[in-house]
């Protein structure tokens, strides 16, 4: 069981895509190549929200999730004291920001929990992923000239957004868009650098080092499990 930081039990269980030690689900695991399901968990450690964390094989998923969320795709949290399941990361964060941006249970710290509404935030490459794995699919030549334009556009977002004076995309303090697009960043980097011979980090340093600052901070450390053929492995299912 992995627990975010506090000393009262879990509040929450979040299930995410990774890759279970047995069976079809388990506590113990690795994280898979899903910004989204590493969103969610970015966003409970930043609150130092206790929560349970549960892995979730994507190719094994049992029957249950697709009656907690009929769409049938990860991560989902759980509210143990309701028994609620909350599907969809921006629904989730939203989720958490109403339940704790007024301090809630924990550290009276309430600046510190109050990451924002994803709406309200600023939201730099609103794009990036699918651009992404759209340049993944390309098959060669114009097709993926094109598709590789277009991520550029959304990287240059990006650039653009986090000079070292603005550190995080909402300014001096990391925000519900930073949970969401560092995740994103990270695997957009690594799969076109593992996957496409191309690592355009080094033409975006503003973006380079907003990545080096998030990797960073212990919210990063607590949940990224990945290494390369995770990546190359999971990335790989966006190109079939």
């Amino acid at each position: 069981m992995a627990t975010g930081s506090g000393s009262k039990g879990p509040q929450f269980e979040v299930f995410v895509f990774g890759h279970p030690k047995e069976g079809a689900e388990s506590h113990e695991g690795q994280l898979g190549a899903c910004p989204f399901s590493h969103r969610v968990l970015l966003l409970l450690e930043e609150r130092e929200v206790p929560y349970a964390r549960t892995y979730v094989d994507a190719s094994h998923k049992p029957d249950w999730v697709s009656k907690a969320n009929p769409a049938g795709t990860l991560p989902i949290l759980k509210d143990r004291a309701s028994g609620q399941y909350i599907a969809d990361s921006d629904t989730i964060s939203d989720f958490l920001e109403d339940k704790y941006a007024q301090g809630g249970e924990g550290p009276a710290d309430v600046a510190r929990r109050r990451l924002g509404k994803v709406a309200d935030c600023p939201q730099p490459a609103p794009q990036l992923w699918p651009k992404f794995t759209a340049f993944l699919k390309a098959k060669g030549g114009e097709e993926e000239e094109r598709a590789k334009r277009d991520l550029v556009e959304q990287l240059k977002m990006v650039e653009e957004a986090v000079p070292n004076e603005h550190p995080f995309v909402g300014g001096q303090e990391v925000d519900a868009w930073d949970c969401a697009l560092a995740p994103r960043l990270y695997l957009a980097r690594e799969g076109c650098r593992l996957l496409k011979d191309w690592d355009w980090a080094e033409d975006y340093p503003n973006t380079r080092a907003y990545l080096h600052r998030m990797t960073g901070r212990a919210s990063w450390r607590n949940t990224a499990s990945w290494d390369d053929d995770c990546i190359v492995a999971d990335l790989r299912r966006h190109m079939e």
